[in-house]
C-alpha cells in the first residue's frame, strides 16, 4: 500500500475515534485529520529501524491500559469489551505509535543540529552559564515572582493536611510523624514567632519566606547544573520560565506542605546520583560524601516513603557499581544509623506517635469497601461481620473510588491490632474469591498517576479560620500568567531557532484554537493537560525510553522510578503534590536527554 494512502487510513481511524470519544465540533475533526496525516507521513518517512520495537512494544502496553483507565474513569468499572474496544485499541495504538516515533525522531534531529550557543548578557555580563552572577539572576527571578504571589495571598495556602500540621505545631494536638516529625518542628519555630507578636498569619507568612528562599535556591541549583552540563541554552532558558512563572511552581511555594521540602531535596539528590555515576571519584571529596548523606537524611525524614526510596536506591547502586561498593557501602550503612538511632532518640525523647496503621491500608481498605458495597449479595454473613467489626456498616456508604481518606478512617484500629493476623487473611480471602472489584478498587485509586485523560485539582486554595488563620483564594491571575508564559516561550522560540520560525509561527496560531477544543474529560480545555502528574509522567517515561539502551544515561531516574510506583499505593488517585519531585525534574531529564554527545 502507498504509505501516503496508508497515512490517510490512519489519521481517519484516528479522527473517527476522536469525534466518537468527544464529540469534536466538524472543523476540528477536520484539523486533527490534517495533523494526524502529515504526522503519520512524517514518522513514517523518518522513524529509525532501532526505535521500532521499543515504539511497538511500549504502544501496546499503553493502548490497554488507556482502554482499561477511559473505562475507570466513566464509570469506575472495568468495562473495557464493547462494540468500540478495536477502534479504541487501534486508535490509542496509532497515537502512542506515532507520537513516540516522532519524538524520538525529533529528539535525534535536535541533538544533530545542536550548534555552540548564542551568548546572552545582562549589563555586560553573560548570563546562563555556571557564574555566581547567572545563579544570582536566576535566583532573584524565581523568588521575586513567588513573593509578588506570596504578598497577594498573605499569608499562604493551608489544605487540610497543613492545618492538621499546623495544629501540632501550636500544640492543640500531639506530636505525630505522619506529617514528618522534621517538617513540623520547622514550621514550629515560626509559629511561636509568630505568637510573639500575637500573630499566627506573621508565622506562616515567615515560614513560607524561608521555604520561598530555599525553593529559589534549589531551582537556581538545578539551572546551574544545567549550564554545568553543557545543556543548550534554549532549554535552560525555558526551564527558567518553568521555575518562576509555571502556576503549580508558584502555589506550591507559597503552601505549607512538608512535599514542597521534601521535592527540593529529592532533586538534589537526583542530581547527586548523576555526578556519581558520571564521576567514579565523587566520593573521594568528603564534602560530596557528607552532602549526599545529609540530603539521603533529610528525604528519610520527610517523608515516610523516602525511607523505602534511599534504601532501594542505594541497593540499586550497589549493584550497578560492584566496583565501587566499598566506597559507597560505609555512606550507606552510616546513612542508615544515623537516621534510625536518631530517629528513635527524637521520638521517645518528644513521645512522638509514629504514623497510624491506618495510612498504610488504602488498598485493602478500598478494596473491602467496593466489595462491600458492590458484592455484599456475594459475601457470606461471616465476611460481612468481619468487614464491619474492623471498620463498620458505613463503608460502603463512604466508599470514594478515588480517594480511600473516609474508608481508612473507618478502621476500628483497636479491633486491628487484637486481630491482626485475621485481617490479613480477610483480605487475602477476599482477593481470590472477588479478584474483578479488588482489582478496579486497586485501579480506581491510583490510575491518575500514569494516565493523562482525567483531572484532579492540582491548584487549590481552602478556608478556615479555626485557628485564626487568614486565607485567600485563587483567582484567574494563575490561568493567566500560564498563557503569558507560553506566549514568552513562542517569542523567545521564535527569537532563538529563525530557521524554524514559520513551525513556531504556525503553532503560534494554532494555539487558540487548540486550548478552546471542547471536551467531556473533566477539564474544559487542552490547557488543564499541564496541571496533570499523568502528563509530566509520561514526559518522563518517553525521555526513559530513549535512553534506555545505555545504562549511565538511566541510572538517575532510579529515584524517581520507585517514587512513582510507590503512588500505586497512595490515598488519592492523581495528587500532584505527591509527584511534585518528578514535576521538577522534568527540565533535567528532558535537558539531559537533548544535550548533545559526542556519539
Amino acid at each position: 500500500m502507498n504509505k501516503k494512502v496508508f497515512s490517510l487510513l490512519l489519521s481517519l481511524i484516528v479522527s473517527v475515534f476522536l469525534v466518537i470519544k468527544f464529540s469534536l465540533e466538524p472543523i476540528f475533526s477536520l484539523l486533527i485529520f490534517v495533523i494526524g496525516f502529515i504526522l503519520i507521513d512524517y514518522s513514517l518517512k523518518h522513524t529509525k529501524k532501532k526505535y521500532t520495537k521499543i515504539s511497538i512494544i511500549t504502544s501496546i502496553v499503553l493502548s490497554i491500559i488507556y482502554v482499561i483507565c477511559d473505562s475507570l474513569e466513566y464509570s469506575s468499572f472495568l468495562a473495557v469489551i464493547d462494540k468500540y474496544l478495536l477502534l479504541n485499541l487501534s486508535s490509542y495504538f496509532i497515537i502512542f505509535y506515532f507520537s513516540i516515533s516522532n519524538i524520538f525522531a525529533f529528539m535525534d534531529k535536535y541533538k544533530k543540529s545542536i550548534k555552540e550557543d548564542r551568548k546572552i548578557y545582562i549589563s555586560n555580563k553573560e548570563i546562563f552559564t555556571t557564574s555566581k552572577f547567572s545563579f544570582i539572576v536566576n535566583f532573584s527571578l524565581i523568588l521575586i515572582v513567588n513573593l509578588l504571589f506570596l504578598i497577594k495571598f498573605y499569608p499562604g495556602n493551608l489544605t487540610y493536611d497543613s492545618y492538621n500540621e499546623l495544629m501540632q505545631a501550636k500544640g492543640i494536638i500531639p506530636l505525630m510523624n505522619n506529617h514528618s516529625i522534621l517538617h513540623t518542628s520547622v514550621l514550629m519555630l515560626f509559629v511561636k514567632f509568630g505568637m510573639l507578636f500575637k500573630s499566627i498569619n506573621l508565622g506562616v507568612f515567615l515560614y513560607l519566606l524561608f521555604q520561598n528562599a530555599l525553593v529559589s535556591l534549589v531551582f537556581s541549583y538545578i539551572l546551574h547544573f544545567m549550564a554545568k552540563e553543557k545543556i543548550p541554552v534554549g532549554i535552560r532558558i525555558i526551564s527558567l520560565m518553568f521555575f518562576a512563572f509555571h502556576p503549580i511552581n508558584i502555589f506550591y511555594s507559597i503552601s505549607v506542605w512538608k512535599d514542597v521540602f521534601f521535592s527540593i531535596c529529592f532533586a538534589i539528590f537526583t542530581i547527586l546520583i548523576y555526578y556519581y555515576i558520571n564521576n567514579k571519584y565523587y566520593f573521594n571529596n568528603k564534602k560530596n560524601t557528607i552532602i549526599f548523606m545529609i540530603i539521603s537524611i533529610l528525604l528519610m525524614y520527610l517523608r515516610n516513603n523516602g525511607i523505602y526510596i534511599v534504601i532501594i536506591t542505594y541497593i540499586v547502586l550497589f549493584i550497578i557499581n560492584r566496583k565501587l561498593y566499598k566506597k559507597l557501602l560505609p555512606i550507606f550503612l552510616g546513612t542508615i544509623s544515623i537516621f534510625f538511632i536518631s530517629r528513635l532518640i527524637l521520638f521517645n525523647t518528644l513521645n512522638i506517635k509514629d504514623f497510624e496503621v491506618k495510612e498504610t491500608l488504602s488498598v485493602s481498605s478500598q478494596a473491602m469497601a467496593r466489595i462491600y458495597k458492590y458484592d455484599k449479595n456475594k459475601l457470606t454473613k461471616g465476611e460481612i461481620k468481619e468487614i464491619e467489626n474492623y471498620y463498620s456498616d458505613k463503608i460502603g456508604d463512604v466508599y470514594n473510588p478515588k480517594i480511600s481518606d473516609d474508608t481508612k478512617n473507618l478502621l476500628n484500629e483497636k479491633y486491628f491490632k487484637k486481630h491482626k493476623s485475621e485481617y490479613f487473611k480477610l483480605n487475602t480471602k477476599l482477593f481470590f474469591k472477588h479478584n474483578k472489584t479488588y482489582v478496579e478498587a486497586f485501579l480506581n485509586n491510583n490510575y491518575g498517576y500514569y494516565y493523562m485523560n482525567t483531572y484532579y485539582p492540582s491548584i487549590m486554595l481552602q478556608k478556615t479560620d479555626e485557628l485564626g488563620v487568614k486565607h485567600a483564594y485563587v483567582d484567574s491571575l494563575f490561568i493567566l500568567l500560564f498563557l503569558v508564559l507560553i506566549g514568552l516561550l513562542l517569542l523567545l522560540t521564535v527569537l532563538w531557532n529563525l530557521e524554524e520560525k514559520k513551525n513556531i509561527l504556525l503553532l503560534g496560531l494554532l494555539l487558540p484554537v487548540l486550548i478552546s477544543i471542547p471536551s467531556k474529560i473533566q477539564y474544559n480545555s487542552l490547557i488543564q493537560l499541564l496541571f496533570n502528574i499523568g502528563f509530566y509522567v509520561t514526559i518522563v517515561f518517553v525521555t526513559l525510553l530513549y535512553n534506555i539502551k545505555n545504562k549511565k544515561n538511566i541510572v538517575h531516574y532510579i529515584p524517581i522510578i520507585i517514587l512513582t510506583v510507590s503512588m500505586l499505593f497512595a490515598p488519592v488517585y492523581a495528587e500532584f503534590r505527591y509527584l511534585y519531585p518528578l514535576f521538577i525534574l522534568v527540565p533535567i531529564f528532558i535537558g539531559l536527554t537533548l544535550k548533545k554527545t559526542d556519539e
